[in-house]
């Protein structure tokens, strides 16, 4: 009963709801029980769930209305058994390994202020959470200093740890990348280096440019990154410029960055300004 009005709903929805939104969003539900006239939805995420009850409940909620002729309530709950991707293939006996430099975990998706500036790199960084390396792989953000890229990196890697704790989260600067590399090139320990960054679950950079010009690191990045897409391990890279504007980056490498969904975030508006400082305000406890 319950998949019967779940692929009926699932039919309406599609019709009713932009593609990306539908294959990020609804696709990856399973109908789990029907009781009551409530449909009990299964998420692979509770990031993915809270997602849905903010953005998407009444358009579900209609869809199964009209699938089951009756009015109908949604229930969304997570499966802890789904929470983390059959495909991403998670390290057996590894905890979650959260290493910032410099990406602290007080920046997270419930302090980010959103505006129309950042809205999309905001749904595109939830969207990584709820499916690491499913559909936005590589997730590229791009933007001027002090926009919001680092802290939505940061809220990235403190999500993926909690939402799949079984997965190995490697979060850090180029810079810090090409530093490990050099020490363990001059340690003669190269093997050890790849293994750890080649067997992680989701690898996360900051400020990309930084490998300009460094031909070595370049070359050592790209394979890594190769190991890691092939395995559909979500790779989250930022950068002060788009790909093809990053200058002394070879073009295979620029090409592998625009691959996936390149996510800008501008400048704030008017209206985001100010919503910045009533937050920051609010945080000093200072009255407007």
């Amino acid at each position: 009963m319950p998949d019967i009005i779940w692929v009926e709903a699932r039919r309406r929805l599609r019709g009713e709801l932009l593609d990306k939104d539908y294959d990020t969003w609804i696709a990856p539900l399973r109908a789990a029980r029907w009781s009551a006239d409530t449909l009990a939805l299964e998420a692979p995420s509770g990031f993915a769930r809270d997602w849905l009850r903010q953005h998407f409940l009444p358009a579900l909620e209609r869809a199964v209305s009209e699938a089951s002729g009756a009015p109908a309530t949604v229930l969304l709950l997570v499966n802890r058994e789904l929470s983390i991707p059959a495909r991403a293939g998670a390290l057996p006996g590894h905890r979650a390994a959260y290493a910032t430099n410099g990406a602290p975990s007080r920046y997270t998706f419930d302090n980010f202020v959103v505006g129309e500036s950042n809205r999309v790199a905001y749904g595109a960084a939830r969207a990584v959470v709820a499916q690491p390396g499913a559909r936005f792989n590589p997730l590229f953000l791009c933007g001027g200093c002090g926009l919001g890229k680092t802290h939505l990196l940061s809220a990235v890697a403190t999500g993926l740890a909690h939402a799949h704790p079984l997965g190995t989260v490697v979060c850090l600067t180029a810079e810090n990348f090409v530093n490990e590399m050099i020490a363990a090139l001059q340690a003669r320990r190269m093997d050890r280096f790849r293994r750890k960054f080649r067997g992680i679950q989701t690898l996360i950079v900051d400020d990309i440019q930084f490998l300009a010009e460094k031909r070595r690191s370049q070359e050592e990045f790209a394979h890594t990154f190769n190991a890691l897409h092939e395995s559909a391990r979500q790779i989250v890279l930022a950068s002060d410029r788009a790909p093809h504007d990053l200058p002394g980056i070879g073009e295979a490498l620029r090409y592998r960055f625009a691959s996936g969904l390149l996510a800008h975030v501008n400048p704030p508006d008017p209206a985001l300004r100010g919503a910045l400082v009533e937050r920051k305000a609010s945080t000093l406890g200072v009255g407007l």
